[in-house]
């Protein structure tokens, strides 16, 4: 959604107009319907977006009984699941190719036969009224006054160029002519906006000159008829948002299939996608902003440390008793008395292990003081401000709110006990830290102690106890996290399979809907077919029922839905899979850290990990990769039976779009089901002319849509082709084609 808004921006589109389509379309809708919705209200006047009330955010301690906040209507968008390309729309024609579509157009016009104008209108007669008549010599003498043009548009790209830009500004001259002569507001006036040229700018609903329209005189209005006089409120609302139905102007006689009545709330209220839900947000954020005093901190306070410790000038006291003890020596060696000198350097070797222990014990003593106890009460601290934080977010997951946004409620949740368990990990850390530094005392006190028959001997073994008491205090640590962790993996599973199961609900209530206005829909044959049944005598094809606009645009906001209800589907399976897997993996280090202990317990601490410690790694790892193949063989399974499913969705919509745009030629071209049209024949906006003026700006308005489409696709393209050329020293120099 929020490229959407960014691409179309950068089309030159009005925020306000971007952010009004993003708002009345699905919020997985394609940029195409995005489109769609700027072209056909250009002109309407944005409505006001009422400001949604904030929803009071409850801060509790209490898991079992929180405060349900009030929840705002659901936005949010999962990732976008583009429509097939049967949906999408044809990609722009070549210069070449439009020039000889313009061509054929041009000369199909001019062979239109156009009656005599009345110069006054008659309901009785059904003649044209002067405003028709003028419009049809207007168009008349702008294919005249461009005939060079015309003669070599198939041949001449530059003439094909100058020809569909003059005729773009004919044709909104012609737009705030009818506007002006009909005194529609500039507010609610529906015109079908042309291209100014190949990128699309903004543009005022008025072109610069024009002369603002007035209230009409008595006399005036005498002449008008009463609808372009004073049209009625309710008469431009309804007209504004009334589809331009080129099937239906091609053939009034045909019958059209109605929408289903019984699917119009449900698609109005099914829920494609969740917004994101301010208290929720609210508190991820206060959660995030404390973790760095679980991790961050602690580092720089041990850095703070480590560089203060360094600077630290050395004591030279050291230096100043070696010297007199030697000095002494010195001054005994003429006696020869060896027993007082051995009594002495045995003085000075106790004394200086005694200065030694107590030099490092008193570092050990400063090093707990200056940063294992202030980082253990910093952590401490965060665990104080963060514990309200998963409380209050579990309590949202256990009341049930309804529309909530789970997946980012539990993965909000889940930041926080990641936090937690970073907090965890940092003070056992510590602990650790401080242990080693007491064994390094304690291994001191050993080697140093005279009495000792094997001092090295009882060190080594000091440290063997020490490895299996680390062996034993991690495999607690294992099992205290799989606990601590335990009822978060159980909400979180719990809540996760509720809203996968109201997702497959919605999704079975889709494809019911989709299955029943398939029914609905008979076999049909091509328009060429069926009109080449028809002139040979067989016109029973054409009686054949079609579905109308609305029903056509039920079935593809029924398709958009599907679409982005089964993307939720995929998406909450993904995001249950990854906490299985998360549990998994805590579980499997358990398991290995339990047998560490045991192993060590019997005797075979130096081999366990090689022998017992493999196999039960090689085990775990097939039970992992069975369990992957059985989900990824679901995921697969469901991605078959929904293309299955979709694939006459999609036949039903491409025709459909076939259809329109080959009668959005013939319309172009003056033809309709019943024959050439005719100047005179009313129609529920004006005459023929005016008919085929709207079909020609319905398709330029199309191919403005693809060529927008195209360009953005093409950038797209290219930026990833540069990316690859700057890989790597190779001197392949890869060439963007686009197509």
């Amino acid at each position: 959604m929020a490229e959407d808004r960014v691409t179309l921006i950068a089309m030159g589109f009005a925020p306000d107009r971007v952010d009004w389509a993003i708002r009345a379309t699905p919020a997985d809708a394609d940029l195409q319907t995005r489109l769609d919705h700027i072209f056909e209200h250009e002109q309407e006047t944005i409505p006001i977006q009422p400001t949604p009330a904030t929803p009071a955010i409850p801060v509790t301690t209490s898991i079992t009984s929180p405060a349900a906040p009030t929840i705002t209507t659901p936005l949010y968008s999962p990732p976008n699941h583009p429509p097939p390309s049967q949906t999408l729309m044809p990609s722009n024609p070549p210069p070449i190719q439009a020039a000889s579509t313009l061509q054929g157009i041009s000369e199909s016009m001019g062979r239109m036969s156009f009656a005599e104008p009345s110069p006054i209108p008659s309901e009785a007669t059904g003649t044209a009224g002067p405003m028709e008549t003028e419009a049809i010599q207007r168009y008349k003498s702008f294919l005249s006054a461009h005939s060079d043009h015309l003669r070599n548009l198939s041949n001449n790209q530059d003439a094909a160029k100058t020809f569909y830009d003059s005729l773009t500004r004919f044709l909104e001259e012609e737009a705030t002519k009818w506007r002006t002569d009909l005194r529609i507001p500039v507010e609610t006036a529906e015109t079908v906006p042309v291209p100014t040229s190949h990128v699309a700018v903004e543009r005022d609903p008025v072109p610069v000159g024009t002369p603002e329209p007035t209230q009409p005189s008595p006399e005036a209005d005498a002449t008008l008829p009463a609808e372009a006089v004073a049209p009625s409120n309710e008469l431009q609302s309804s007209e504004s948002r009334k589809e331009y139905d080129c099937i239906g102007v091609y053939d009034p006689s045909r019958s059209r299939i109605a929408i289903l009545d019984s699917a119009v709330d449900f698609l109005a209220d099914v829920i494609t996608g969740y917004g994101e839900d301010d208290f929720v947000e609210n508190a991820r954020k206060r959660a995030w902003d404390i973790r760095p005093r679980m991790s961050e901190e602690v580092s720089n306070l041990r850095w703070k440390v480590t560089v203060e410790t360094s600077q630290t000038v050395s004591d030279d006291g050291f230096q100043r008793r070696s010297e007199a003890h030697y000095q002494r020596l010195n001054e005994l060696q003429p006696m020869e008395d060896w027993e007082i000198r051995n009594r002495l350097q045995q003085e000075y070797e106790e004394q200086e292990r005694l200065i030694r222990q107590r030099t490092n014990r008193e570092d050990h003593q400063k090093y707990c003081q200056t940063f294992l106890d202030p980082a253990r009460e910093m952590i401490h601290r965060a665990f104080t401000d963060i514990h309200p934080i998963y409380a209050e977010i579990k309590g949202y997951l256990e009341a049930e709110i309804p529309d909530l946004d789970v997946v980012r409620a539990v993965r909000a949740l889940e930041q926080v006990s990641d936090a937690m368990e970073l907090g965890m990990k940092e003070l056992e850390t510590l602990e650790d830290d401080r242990i080693e530094r007491e064994w390094i005392l304690q291994r001191e006190l050993i080697t140093d102690d005279q009495t000792r028959t094997d001092p090295y001997g009882d060190a080594n073994k000091l440290e063997k106890e020490k490895e299996h008491r680390m062996l034993e205090i991690r495999a607690m640590r294992a099992t205290q996290k799989v606990n601590r962790r335990a009822d978060f993996y159980a909400l979180v599973g719990r809540r996760m399979r509720e809203a996968i199961a109201g997702v497959d609900k919605d999704y079975e209530t889709l494809q019911g809907i989709l299955k029943q206005l398939l029914e609905s829909i008979p076999e049909t044959i091509p328009l060429q077919e069926e009109e080449a049944r028809a002139q040979s005598g067989d016109d029973s094809a054409m009686k054949i029922p079609l579905p109308s606009k609305e029903l056509d645009t039920q079935i593809r906001s029924a398709q958009s839905a599907i679409y982005s209800v089964n993307g939720m589907r995929h998406d909450m399976r993904d995001v249950l899979r990854s906490f299985e897997r998360k549990q998994t993996a805590e579980r499997r280090e358990n398991d290995m850290a339990q047998l560490a202990v045991n192993e060590s317990r019997q005797g075979r601490a130096d081999n366990w990990y090689f022998q017992a410690g493999r196999l039960l790694s090689d085990k775990a790892e097939k039970e992992d990769e069975e369990t992957e193949k059985v989900y990824r063989r679901d995921q697969e399974q469901r991605r078959e039976e929904f293309n299955e499913f979709m694939a006459p969705v999609s036949s039903v919509v491409t025709r459909y779009k076939d259809r329109e745009m080959l009668v959005l030629q013939k319309l172009a071209s003056g033809m309709t089901a019943h024959g050439p049209m005719a100047s005179s024949s009313s129609s529920s906006t004006a005459g023929g002319g005016t008919d085929a003026l709207s079909a020609m700006q319905k398709m330029m308005q199309q191919q403005q849509q693809t060529q927008m489409l195209s360009n953005m696709m093409w950038s797209q393209h290219a930026a990833r082709m540069s990316v690859i050329n700057n890989i790597g020293s190779s001197n392949t120099q890869w060439v963007v084609r686009y197509s």
